[in-house]
């Protein structure tokens, strides 16, 4: 529960500083748009990676390490595909958006495709061995560290590409 309200709270205060402070409405509306994009596919491979791997290590803690070893393997490989089509699609994802210089921002955003997932693979693996006071831990710094570089990023000057940087 601490660790979810944490997420949250960081989220908002991210959206809250960025939107009141640090960014100009439409620098604004290019992060929303950039991210929504990135969360829309990547929940769905994070969720079902934490709980995949999670499943499998509480049915068989004596594997934990080569499940985390084979799970990390294959998320690359999905990364890779997500991440490529973001970089090769990034213009014509921008057009249909109607805005090109989108085009930069998707193809950083590309790389958010390697980190989550590895994030939900350990944290999968800390829930199926029940450390649940660690996966909450994680997860709380995470969220904090999160919040820090994309604030941070934005704040030293690099606007909209240090929000998505940081993110």
């Amino acid at each position: 529960t601490a660790s979810r309200f944490v997420f949250f709270l960081t989220g908002y205060i991210i959206y809250f500083v960025l939107g009141r402070f640090l960014l100009t409405p439409e620098q604004f509306g290019l992060y929303g748009i950039i991210i929504a994009l990135f969360t829309t596919i990547n929940m769905i491979i994070v969720n079902a990676i934490q709980q995949t791997v999670s499943k499998f290590v509480s049915e068989r803690k004596e594997l934990e390490e080569e499940i985390k070893r084979t799970t990390l393997k294959l998320q690359f490989a999905i990364s890779a595909v997500f991440a490529v089509s973001f970089v090769l699609f990034a213009p014509l994802i921008a057009f249909l958006l109607n805005d090109l210089t989108l085009v930069l921002l998707i193809r950083l955003s590309s790389l958010i495709f390697f980190s989550h997932p590895v994030f939900a693979i350990f944290g999968g693996c800390l829930n199926g061995l029940r450390k649940f006071k660690k996966f909450a831990v994680l997860e709380i710094s995470y969220s904090l560290l999160k919040m820090v570089l994309v604030i941070g990023l934005v704040y030293f000057g690099f606007s909209v590409l240090g929000a998505v940087a940081g993110f």
